[in-house]
């Protein structure tokens, strides 16, 4: 029976033609066996016996996973250590503040600290003044949104036109995702909270949208399902 030649690299391959009791891609024991199909590493010495078209393809693949890889890994770094933002709040009472955000909304406060007059001056937040920051979260651990919640008493702010979020330039509103909003309009009608406009108004696909304000005015919403 005659045999087939080819050409790999400057070494000639014999195999034999394929038979009907034989799958074409089963070669003697002294042929190039096909590229393995599982995970694992292929050796060089493997890859440089292969025809000099699969050693092409063999290579852009490798090439492809290790940028694919770099890639990876520089997006997973980041440029930030976090996902969320700190949100800072300044009230016209700390305490009353604190009730609301706790009663009407279900936030959790925990441990605050306090900003010395003279870091109020060096970081330009404060013009001598010293802050006693109370903080409030949405959840447990680092990536929970936070409010840092701060009061001055003896130096109170202006208080914004709060008619609208179009009324005033900056930061106008908060957007909170809940899973009920069934149990967050019960507990805002237990803190004697009103609602804006027409809400709850349904946003379709599920979910409904409540507004209302805090006690000196900011706008904020809930989103989420009726259950």
């Amino acid at each position: 029976m005659g045999r087939i030649q080819f050409r790999s690299g400057d070494r000639g391959v014999t195999r034999p033609p394929a038979s009907p009791n034989r799958r074409p891609n089963q070669y003697r024991s002294n042929s190039v066996s096909p590229p393995a199909r599982s995970a694992k590493i292929v050796p060089v010495n493997s890859i440089l016996r292969l025809p000099r078209l699969y050693r092409s393809c063999a290579a852009c693949v490798i090439i492809a996973a290790s940028l694919s890889n770099i890639l990876f890994a520089a997006d997973s770094a980041g440029e930030f250590t976090k996902p969320t933002i700190d949100i800072g709040l300044v009230a016209s009472s700390a305490d009353r503040t604190a009730a609301f955000l706790t009663n009407a909304i279900g936030f959790a406060e925990v441990p605050g600290f306090a900003v010395t007059s003279d870091l109020g001056r060096k970081i330009g937040l404060l013009n001598g003044q010293a802050g006693k920051v109370r903080v409030f979260s949405l959840g447990d651990g680092d990536g929970a949104t936070r409010l840092k919640v701060l009061s001055f008493p003896e130096t109170p702010g202006k208080a914004a036109d709060q008619a609208f979020i179009s009324s005033t330039l900056g930061i106008r509103y908060l957007t909170i995702y809940i899973r009920d909003v069934d149990v967050a309009l019960a507990r805002l009608k237990k803190a004697n909270v009103p609602l804006l406009g027409e809400t709850p108004v349904n946003l379709g696909n599920g979910s409904w949208l409540i507004a209302f304000k805090d006690p000196d005015g900011n706008f904020i919403e809930l989103v989420g399902p009726r259950k």
